[in-house]
């Protein structure tokens, strides 16, 4: 006798055997019970997630004619139709039998009464890659088809069949199943096939299926035929390119530690064992959520992926402000790696980006001992302002410094000495890291959220040439009232640090924000370096401790205030003397 692949060997043949997928059985159950069938059904859903099975069930269930509970898996019908060679089930690859001449030629055959059941069941699997003609065709027939007909359609992706075929069909989306009901499964298949295992292989195996009963009874397979009739897991991740748990966390060490030579080694290691690049990156995603789990709520029970040894050694060395940083960067390559055919080169990147400490600042600061914190240095400043140059004094809100708390005097206008001339606003370095070191996350998020509605002022007139500066741009930080603004370079950042040009992006930034905000430009460059400088300074012991930001112009270098030029020692226009030798004493100046 042949082989059975064990997905099909272990096919459920009675409602009862379902794995999972409640709600759906519990309906199906009930309509077969008090005869109330639909004429047409959609089983949707991801792959290996039992529609194929659900529908043979049906099919069984409808023409059963044994005893009791149907379907019996008893009766002539049910075993035949379990075989395959009921002439009433009619299953269809939609893949193959896509076309127009492929349907009419159903629908012909549609009209013939059952030769040995109740009813005839059409079940069309993968029914989304039927043409648009053949879709058309069928309308007619799926919407009024005979009393003796049901239709049962399969897909993976509802979304591209037409709307005039969903509304003709009774629609059940089946989800993925949960890790807990394939372990059980699984391991009923193993005793079933008498097979010793090593324990972890069943969670193994659950969590290399991603939801897919058939995938795990697959890989299952698979690991049997390598293995023989003791399997272990270290016959899995030989076969499927598995890296252990305690390979990610070794890993996750090194990028910790900077180590960027055996952090390389060790990629180099999995492509040479063939690891897939996706599944390794998912499954470091998996480990550092574990951890950020266990460190917020210290219960073991809840750990899907790693065991309370290993979370705790993770937590040992990887703060958790890191942890989620290393999840935002591994999901970005995750997104990366559909565009490309060679993912490697992202991941390398990613690690490579996190091994350099690439991190907010704001995730250092935590970690600052105290006693390597001093005062803020005296920074002198040249003072250059020309004569000629206009100031300009703003009235902005700002927020009044207790001395025991920071807290936002509501309606508080006070007057400030922001200078602006035709040269650059200046903000020293440590400026830029006493802000950069109190970035508000929450605020933040919330700018971020808003910093996606530029695109739309470039519509309007009066913000066009503001909101054409900071398209493409990033907010690194935002404390009080200011911001710091990262563009692609340092031209462009100097651009909108000029008098001008900062007015006209102060009033968008106001519209867009609802506040008053004082902005400063740096290039992507520049933030890369102050990140370096700041952890340079944190370990040797310079880093000053975050002082207040109390005045806007704490923000700026201020420059020597000109003198004010009297009005009447102002020179007079060339339009105004033209017109008092025109018109003389009736000529007043306003």
């Amino acid at each position: 006798m042949a082989y059975k692949a064990l997905y099909r060997l272990y096919r459920p043949q009675t409602f009862d055997e379902v794995v999972g997928q409640k709600y759906i059985l519990q309906t199906l159950k009930n309509a077969i019970k008090e005869n109330k069938i639909s004429h047409a059904y959609l089983f949707s859903g991801p792959r290996g997630t039992g529609k194929t099975s659900m529908a043979k069930l049906m099919a069984k269930a409808l023409n059963c004619t044994g005893e009791g509970e149907k379907p019996c898996s008893t009766c002539e019908n049910c075993k035949s139709i379990a075989n395959n060679t009921h002439p009433d089930v009619i299953e269809i690859d939609a893949a193959s039998n896509n076309g127009v001449n492929e349907v009419r030629e159903l629908i012909e055959k549609v009209k013939y009464a059952p030769i040995s059941g109740r009813y005839k069941v059409y079940i069309i699997d993968e029914v989304h890659m039927m043409s648009v003609a053949a879709f058309n065709a069928l309308l007619k027939t799926l919407e009024e088809p005979p009393s003796h007909v049901i239709f049962i359609l399969a897909t993976t992706e509802p979304h591209k069949i037409l709307p005039t075929v969903l509304s003709r069909c009774q629609r059940f989306d089946f989800g993925r199943l949960s890790t807990s009901d394939i372990k059980k499964r699984v391991e009923a298949v193993l005793k079933s096939e008498k097979i010793k295992y090593e324990e972890g292989v069943i969670g193994l195996i659950a969590n290399l299926a991603e939801g897919g009963m058939r995938d795990a009874l697959g890989i299952l397979d698979q690991a049997i035929a390598y293995a023989g009739d003791h399997l272990t897991m270290q016959h899995v991740r030989d076969i499927y390119g598995v890296v252990s748990s305690d390979e990610m966390i070794d890993f996750l060490k090194l990028i910790n530690d900077g180590n960027v030579k055996h952090v390389l080694e060790m990629i180099e290691d999995f492509d040479l064992r063939g690891v897939d690049i996706a599944r390794i990156t998912n499954g470091l995603i998996n480990v550092l959520k574990d951890g950020i789990v266990y460190e917020s709520t210290r219960d073991e029970s809840i750990l899907s992926y790693i065991n309370k040894e290993q979370v705790l050694r993770l937590n040992s060395f990887l703060s958790i402000n890191k942890a989620f940083r290393a999840i935002d960067i591994f999901n970005e390559a995750l997104t990366n790696y559909k565009r490309v055919n060679a993912p490697r080169n992202f991941f390398e990147l990613a690690s490579l980006k996190l091994a350099k400490q690439d991190i907010e600042v704001t995730d250092f600061v935590k970690e600052i001992p105290k006693q390597v914190i001093s005062k803020p240095k005296k920074v002198e400043v040249k003072e250059e302002v020309k004569k000629s140059e206009e100031i300009i004094k703003p009235k902005v809100e700002v927020k009044e410094i207790n001395k025991e708390k920071e807290e936002i005097k509501e309606n508080s206008q006070i007057e400030e000495s922001i200078v602006y001339t035709n040269s650059e606003i200046r903000l020293t370095d440590d400026e830029l890291l006493n802000i950069l070191m109190q970035n508000d996350k929450t605020e933040k998020s919330v700018i971020d959220e808003r910093w996606k509605l530029i695109d739309k002022y470039l519509l309007y007139p009066n913000f066009a040439t503001a909101a054409k500066y900071l398209k493409d741009t990033e907010v690194v930080s935002f404390t009080q009232n200011a911001m710091i603004i990262a563009f692609e370079n340092e031209m462009f950042a100097n651009r909108v640090n000029d008098r001008y040009t900062n007015t006209q992006i102060r009033e968008l930034l106001n519209e867009l924000l609802n506040k008053d905000v004082v902005y400063y430009g740096v290039s992507k460059d520049k933030v890369v370096e102050l990140r370096q400088t700041f952890v340079r300074r944190r370990d040797d012991g310079s880093l000053f401790k975050p002082y207040p930001i109390s005045k806007i112009k704490a923000l700026f270098v201020e420059n020597n205030k000109q003198e004010e030029v009297k009005e009447e020692e102002k020179e007079p226009s060339k339009t105004l003397t033209l017109a008092k030798e025109l018109f003389g004493d009736y000529v007043k100046e306003e």
